[in-house]
């Protein structure tokens, strides 16, 4: 499947059910994702830059890993809550952790 036939897919779903709310769409467009990226024999990892308790329990139900940024420091509202270059840091850290447990990318010799 291309990724245009997944786009075309995740809209499908956004308009056929949007009375499920958009909590529930999401997990269903994560979903459409890890079947699309899983298809070609790879995994999908998700970032999320705040935690949602109920995508992270679908998360794990669907057996897909995830990181939380949550506490890196961003800017203000005003300027997109882009993280800080001081929150890139820890963001950057758990990131590379969460790649390094699921052996997408090695640890080994990288400056802190």
């Amino acid at each position: 499947m291309c990724l245009c036939s997944l786009l075309a897919r995740v809209c499908n779903e956004a308009f056929h059910h949007a009375q499920t709310g958009p909590s529930r769409l999401l997990e269903r467009i994560v979903s459409k994702m890890r079947e699309f990226v899983e298809a070609d024999g790879t995994r999908l990892i998700v970032g999320l830059q705040v935690s949602d308790d109920r995508l992270i329990q679908h998360l794990q139900a669907e057996r897909v890993a995830f990181v939380a940024f949550d506490g890196a420091e961003t800017c203000s509202a005003l300027y997109g809550a882009h993280w800080t270059p001081d929150g890139h840091k820890p963001v950057a850290e758990r990131l590379l952790e969460r790649l390094s447990e699921n052996n997408v990318a090695k640890m080994d010799g990288v400056s802190r």
